[in-house]
C-alpha cells in the first residue's frame, strides 16, 4: 500500500480514532454537557441582581473539591473556547445572548479574583477580599 507520507503510514497502523468508542463514554459525555446547560440555565434564569451570588455559590462549591464533575465542567476547554457555531453548548442555543457556563465562570473569576477559572476552582489563588463587584 502507498501512503502520502510517513505520518499517514504510521497512523494507518493505529486504526481509527473515535472518542465515542462505546455507549458508556457517549453517555458520560452527554451527562457532562447536559449538566453544563442546566448550570447555565440556573445562572441565566436568575434576576440580574442575583446572578453574581449564584455564580459565587457555584465557584465555592467547585473550590470545595467535593464535586469533581463541576470542576471539569467549569474548566472544560470545549466550553471555555466554544465557538458561536457550536450552538448546542449555549443556553437557549443562543451564543449571541449567552455565554457557556465555563465562559461565565471564567469572566466572574477574572472580575472577582483577578485569575482564570482553572486557577480559582483548583485553589491555586488566595480568596479575594470581602468586596465582591
Amino acid at each position: 500500500m502507498t501512503y502520502c507520507s510517513r505520518a499517514c503510514q504510521k497512523n494507518s497502523k493505529r486504526g481509527p480514532r473515535n472518542i465515542m468508542k462505546n455507549a458508556e463514554e457517549k453517555r458520560t459525555s452527554q451527562v457532562h454537557y447536559d449538566r453544563a446547560l442546566v448550570l447555565a440555565e440556573f445562572i441565566y434564569r436568575k434576576p440580574l441582581g442575583e446572578r453574581l451570588g449564584a455564580m459565587k455559590a457555584i465557584i465555592d462549591h467547585a473550590r470545595s473539591g467535593q464535586d469533581g464533575s463541576l470542576r471539569r465542567i467549569l474548566t472544560d476547554p470545549k466550553l471555555l473556547n466554544a465557538e458561536p457555531q457550536n450552538i448546542r453548548l449555549f443556553y437557549r442555543r443562543n451564543p449571541n445572548g449567552y455565554h457557556t457556563i465555563a465562559q461565565a465562570a471564567h469572566a466572574y473569576c477574572r472580575r472577582c479574583w483577578g485569575a482564570g477559572v482553572r486557577q480559582v476552582v483548583y485553589c491555586r489563588v488566595d480568596e479575594p477580599g470581602e468586596a465582591v463587584p
